[in-house]
């Protein structure tokens, strides 16, 4: 640019320099010779002569790519640097021109949202991000703006899903995180204010897992469970047999770790309404924490008397079972048969794949679990991630851990560094995360966690991949 000191080129720049310089002369329609004059003018950082040698590259042959696409990101640098410089409007105009010279250049389109986001125009920016990330559907960087706009304008629930878009992309995009945590605060504080308390108890556990040091999402979710203790103890006086106040308390009991009375309010709240599911499905928790296997069966049995279709009882009956059935009978194997028939029905399943039908191409493998951090089943699942053949296996790893911890980033980081693709999905509805299988084409998708804690079998039963193992 006009002004600047230039620096020398290098020996091996200049000579090819003089070559281009020599085969322009003898033809000075070469676009080619002229476009990788332009390429060495940019890494030197002379823009201006760079623009200028693109330009006469597209004048000698204006259907040249190469010289296109070099010339629309030159011309974005330019703005930047104009804008850099104060000179917002003129840096405008040259991303104007790169998007006119290449329509599919995706970060003149995200500069140009920055630009108006800075000048408060966030409708044009909103516009100009959307079409970045059209053009290149990963760029982690628009999803995340374009949250942080409608954050702004209180639009919680679209700016959720645009970190989550951005995480999906980019899952160690920390700013994202940060953003998506704040925002799912906001908008646990505004469903518990509307009267959704536990709701609202929901999106503060989510905040912290995007952001476990986040202290506002910590306050809330300690206010919120005071408040469920403060509501349930008042509308116990008003009406001492509300079952699910009674109820309530017995859960805000366990989580304290109080579970003699925990135990206490929910028989209560049993007592109170003999047709609540819910309780007795909680007691069968408290009864296989103590070690009682077979009161909790019991309990977990009546609760699907009452709920035939209760997900929780059905998981945690077929998970006791397995503690003290001595596989004499088949009694286990129809239990499970049983509950998976009746839970498909509440599924609707893929029945067609649109897997490339190739021989030759690597096998997609999936694996699904909560438990990629310091867990039991972390041990087994280790050696099939590290020695899995990633040069004849493409490898897709779908995390739903709770809170990630040192052991889960050494995972990501081995598939990462081996080429597998590491997807975190906690908080993600199972019909969207089936989505997700389908559209990464998984061939063979291997569900890790059973019947435990987290676990996506609601995934399992879409049918998202022609092979599956749960």
């Amino acid at each position: 640019m006009a002004g600047q000191k230039r620096m020398p080129m290098q020996n091996t720049g200049r000579l090819a320099f003089e070559s281009f310089a020599e085969a322009i002369r003898l033809d000075p329609q070469n676009a080619c010779a002229l476009t990788h004059c332009g390429i060495l003018y940019k890494e030197e950082g002379r823009l201006v002569e760079a623009a200028e040698s693109y330009q006469k590259a597209l004048r000698a042959d204006s259907s040249y790519k190469p010289a296109a696409e070099c010339l629309s990101i030159v011309l974005t640098d330019l703005g930047t640097s104009l804008k850099l410089a104060g000179n917002t409007q003129e840096g405008i105009q040259k991303y104007y021109e790169a998007i006119k010279i290449d329509p599919h250049y995706a970060p003149a389109y995200y500069n140009l949202g920055v630009v108006y986001s800075e000048m408060m125009q966030y409708d044009m920016a909103l516009g100009c991000y959307e079409k970045a990330a059209l053009e290149r559907p990963m760029y982690a960087e628009a999803y995340c703006n374009m949250g942080v706009i409608y954050k702004n304008r209180g639009d919680l629930e679209s700016a959720i899903a645009c970190y989550e878009r951005c995480l999906s992309v980019s899952p160690n995009f920390e700013i994202a995180k940060n953003n998506m945590a704040i925002a799912l605060t906001d908008l646990g504080t505004k469903v518990k204010l509307e009267g959704d308390i536990n709701q609202g108890v929901a999106y503060y556990k989510k905040a912290l897992y995007y952001n476990w040091h986040y202290a506002d999402a910590m306050y809330n979710l300690g206010v919120a469970y005071g408040e469920m203790l403060k509501f349930d103890m008042l509308a116990l006086s008003i009406k001492p047999n509300f079952s699910q106040s009674l109820n309530n308390l017995g859960v805000v009991y366990t989580v304290q770790g109080k579970m003699d009375a925990a135990a206490s309010m929910i028989e209560k709240a049993i007592v109170a309404n003999p047709t609540y599911a819910e309780a007795y499905n909680n007691l069968g928790v408290l009864y296989r924490d103590a070690g009682s296997i077979t009161l909790a069966i019991e309990a977990y049995e009546q609760c699907l008397k009452i709920d035939p279709d209760s997900r929780n009882a059905g998981q945690n009956r077929l998970l006791a079972m397995n503690y003290i059935d001595e596989g004499t009978d088949d009694k286990l194997f129809e239990a499970h048969r049983e509950w998976g028939r009746r839970f498909m029905r509440l599924h609707q399943q893929y029945t067609s794949w649109d897997n490339p039908k190739d021989p030759e191409r690597p096998l997609v493998i999936g694996y699904v679990s909560p438990d990629y951090f310091t867990h039991s089943v972390s041990y087994f699942i280790e050696a099939p991630l590290v020695y899995h053949d990633y040069a004849n296996y493409k490898v897709v790893v779908y995390s739903a851990v709770v809170k990630a911890d040192a052991k889960t980033n050494r995972f990501r980081d081995k598939v990462l560094k081996k080429g597998g693709i590491w997807r975190d999905i906690y908080g993600i509805d199972e019909k969207k995360v089936a989505s997700m299988v389908r559209e990464d084409d998984v061939d063979i998708l291997v569900e890790l966690t059973g019947h435990t804690a987290n676990n996506k079998l609601g995934m399992m039963a879409c049918r998202p991949a022609p092979v599956q193992f749960d």
